[in-house]
């Protein structure tokens, strides 16, 4: 198995074709909003799902042997606070499910770009998204995710390089795509030719997306962690400690909202 973190490795004669899954998670307030993409091998990625799937389908069997309700998905913020598909599941269940999906993110190697924005400042700083502050969400983070992913593959010294990025589909797709397009039609982003398309899907259809919604659900609870100065979670300094996986996790804040809004009035960007 090739590792995606170490692709610096490979070198220019290795041909990668890249997928990656995007999801966003919001904070409990509607303050914060995460937008995360993480990204593998496509191949890889075939042998990620099967694993997924696998995990739930025996999660369910002993659920039907309990006489309990299967789950018809992985929700990560139910699955946190055991409520929905997950009301009745003790802490110990909730914990065991956690580490069985951490260990399919063992023997995979990933890269994960994560960012989450203060919509309180963006409104304030933007104020065309005043009424409507997640489509302004996703306007700022799909194309600060891009920009991400292209830098990243940019130094990976491989022209051949290709990924396609699938994204949960929402009432703002048409929204993230614009961001997309704009972005690549941009004379100074200088990695369009990285990429493909970008594409709605849904968690019927495509279960990766469920662990693009764990990756966005920690990261947002990260960045209310760094606000409030709590303790880290569990899940995610395990997920940091894992060899396969590669994180690239910011927070923009009031501060930095009003900085990219005062560069944007100056550079009319």
């Amino acid at each position: 198995m090739r590792h995606v973190c170490n692709l610096l490795e490979l070198g220019v004669h290795a041909f990668l074709e890249l997928t990656g899954y995007i999801d966003e998670s919001l904070s409990g307030d509607q303050r914060l909003f995460t937008l995360s993409a993480i990204v593998a091998e496509r191949l890889d990625w075939r042998q990620f799902e099967v694993e997924w799937g696998n995990c739930f389908e025996k999660i369910n069997s002993q659920l039907k042997v309990d006489c309990r309700r299967p789950i018809s998905r992985y929700h990560a913020s139910d699955c946190s606070s055991r409520s929905g598909e997950f009301s009745g599941w003790t802490n110990a269940e909730q914990v065991n499910l956690t580490k069985q999906l951490l260990e399919i993110f063992q023997q995979h190697n990933t890269k994960t770009f994560s960012y989450t924005i203060d919509l309180d400042a963006l409104a304030r700083a933007f104020p065309q998204w005043k009424t409507d502050r997640p489509k302004g969400g996703y306007d700022f983070l799909t194309a600060f995710i891009v920009r991400e992913i292209g830098e990243w593959l940019g130094k990976l010294n491989n022209s051949d390089a290709k990924i396609k990025l699938i994204h949960d589909r929402c009432q703002y797709s048409q929204t993230i795509k614009d961001s997309f397009q704009d972005l690549l039609r941009h004379p100074n982003f200088e990695h369009k030719r990285f990429f493909e398309t970008i594409e709605p899907s849904s968690w019927e259809t495509c279960g990766l997306l469920q662990a693009a919604d764990l990756l966005a659900y920690e990261s947002m609870k990260e960045a209310e962690r760094k606000i409030s100065l709590r303790k880290r979670r569990k899940t995610l300094e395990l997920f940091l400690d894992l060899a396969s996986f590669g994180v690239v996790a910011k927070y923009i804040g009031p501060d930095e909202v009003v900085g990219i809004s005062n560069a944007i009035k100056r550079h009319k960007l």
